[in-house]
């Protein structure tokens, strides 16, 4: 029999041998980052890195022009339920950021020279991304449809054009005046992607270019068969002006040209105009806004590239697909290559790199795209690379020397 006694002894007892054992807690500082990405970085040098959106799969291949290699095929999935679309890119002048619109598809397949590309009612966004690994640094919203984007060459300022269809067509529906019609060219700080302006230049513009000075920016403005150009001193208070490629400004329910990108030449006095409803290319002299020239390329043009000179141009069209060559000085085509659907379905831009050129082939918009690089003179393929679902343009640091 335990007495109370004996029970307070082992009480004791037991309350001591718990207390002897030490507890020591030692904190061991952490030396890493807090909320690391696991997401692997890409070594490749400013001066070897391309970049091709892919708006299908919402993804952006990364290229290293030096290994003529595709390094990664990255996701973007911003909103993991939507297809984001990212559509068009630019790099800064140093390579450190890549800033791209994403264009949200509407829910129903719409007509246009891109199919639905124009006829969301969503809004779109831009994201600024760090170019060594694809990781977002930040987000800013702007309008729907984004089309094309470019940067000045000091990397200070962004330009984003809107391609709203949606916004002409409802409006004309509703006898809106044609301002309403008009869709914004955002003016945005590249470093804090802060908007400066907004100014509604033209209905549905899409291609976009920067002068060399940085002051001044024209727009391809397919709703209304006209050039715009953005004169920009003041981002604030930019100045706008509007010149039809031929006679009177269209609109969407008038087109007859539908100019889609615009390209500046060499010697920045003529702008390089390509058009999927006229189907042709068109050089316009900057100094007197009239057309010097316009050559039929039987197909949907989409977006040129020149010779270091400017003496030639290679441009794409689909509906034949093929690939033109253009002599400038002439003004004819001296070379048309017509392109298979297993090599290159939907040509959509030819791009060169110092000596080196490419063109971006859209596929089906469900498998995966194609880049090819080609020689300028045959035009035959030299190498083929894959790359993600639908893509629409590869960009390089800095503008082709």
């Amino acid at each position: 029999m335990i007495t109370p006694a004996r029970t307070l002894l082992v009480a004791s007892l037991f309350s001591v041998a718990c207390s002897s054992e030490n507890k020591v807690t030692r904190e061991v500082p952490y030396k890493g980052d807090a909320w690391v990405e696991p997401r692997p970085v890409y070594d490749v040098p400013a001066a070897s890195l391309a970049l091709i959106t892919n708006n299908a799969s919402d993804t952006i291949s990364i290229f290293d022009l030096a290994k003529n290699s595709v390094v990664a095929t990255v996701p973007i999935d911003v909103d993991p339920l939507a297809n984001d679309g990212p559509h068009h890119a630019v790099l800064d002048p140093k390579g450190a950021f890549v800033y791209v619109p994403l264009a949200y598809p509407p829910p129903t397949f719409a007509v246009g020279p891109h199919g639905q590309h124009g006829a969301s009612s969503l809004p779109g966004l831009l994201l600024k991304l760090r170019s060594s690994d694809l990781g977002v640094v930040a987000v800013r919203s702007v309008d729907n449809n984004p089309g094309d984007i470019t940067i000045t060459p000091d990397g200070t300022k962004l330009v984003v054009t809107h391609f709203d269809l949606n916004r002409a067509i409802e409006g004309l529906k509703r006898k809106l005046p044609l301002e309403d019609l008009r869709a914004p060219a955002m003016i945005i700080a590249a470093e804090t992607l802060e908007v400066l302006s907004s100014p509604r230049v033209c209905i549905a513009a899409h291609g976009v270019v920067m002068r060399g000075d940085g002051k001044r920016a024209y727009l391809a403005c397919y709703g209304e068969d006209a050039i715009g150009s953005l004169s920009f001193d003041d981002p604030k208070a930019p100045v706008v002006e509007l010149w039809p490629l031929e006679g009177a400004l269209g609109t969407p329910a008038t087109l007859q040209y539908g100019p889609y990108f615009v390209v500046l030449s060499p010697d920045e006095k003529t702008l390089v105009v390509t058009e999927t409803e006229g189907k042709e290319i068109r050089f316009v002299d900057i100094a007197t806004k009239k057309t010097t020239a316009r050559i039929d390329t039987r197909g949907a043009a989409f977006g040129p590239a020149s010779s270091p000179t400017g003496a030639t141009w290679i441009v794409p069209t689909q509906s034949p697909d093929q690939l033109m060559i253009v002599d400038t000085a002439t003004a004819t085509a001296t070379k048309t290559r017509p392109l298979s659907k297993d090599e290159c379905e939907k040509p959509h831009q030819v791009a060169r790199r110092g000596e080196r050129w490419f063109v971006v082939c859209e596929g089906d918009h469900v498998k995966s795209g194609k880049i090819l690089e080609i020689d300028p003179v045959s035009l035959a393929t030299l190498k083929t690379h894959e790359v993600g679902a639908y893509p629409d343009v590869i960009t390089f640091v800095g503008s082709s020397p």
